[in-house]
């Protein structure tokens, strides 16, 4: 892993304590008064968004840059890149698809003008 081996130290400004990673799955083990989204035992799966991309990310919810390596993440009911699990998926699939997904859909949305315009 190149981002916490220090590589990129010149180039990215990262304040520590510094947990790395994006994509995760697992269990909910906790919820505030009031969420009705999730409750504790469902299985989630999501997206948070680097620290290095702060600035981009429009949001106000911390969570969107916490880093996600951990036994423990934090993330707010109304995170956008947050979703129950599908029965379907394990916890080590789900966690992999996140960053998969949204480059996938990025892919897509690009790629659509030129496919309606008859570019293949």
């Amino acid at each position: 892993m190149l981002l916490p081996r220090g590589d990129f130290r010149d180039h990215v400004q990262i304040d520590f304590p510094h947990v790395p990673g994006n994509d995760f799955a697992g269990t909910v083990t906790a919820v505030e008064e009031g969420v009705t989204a999730y409750a504790v035992g469902a299985e989630i799966f999501g997206h948070a968004i680097p620290r290095a991309l702060r600035h981009m990310a429009g949001s106000k919810n911390p969570s969107m840059t916490t880093g996600t390596l951990a036994e423990y993440a934090v993330f707010e009911a109304n995170t956008p890149f947050l979703a129950h699990r599908p029965s379907s998926s394990d916890t080590v699939m789900a966690a992999a698809l996140p960053t998969v997904g949204l480059t996938a859909g990025a892919l897509m949305a690009t790629a659509a003008p030129f496919a309606a315009n008859g570019y293949w």
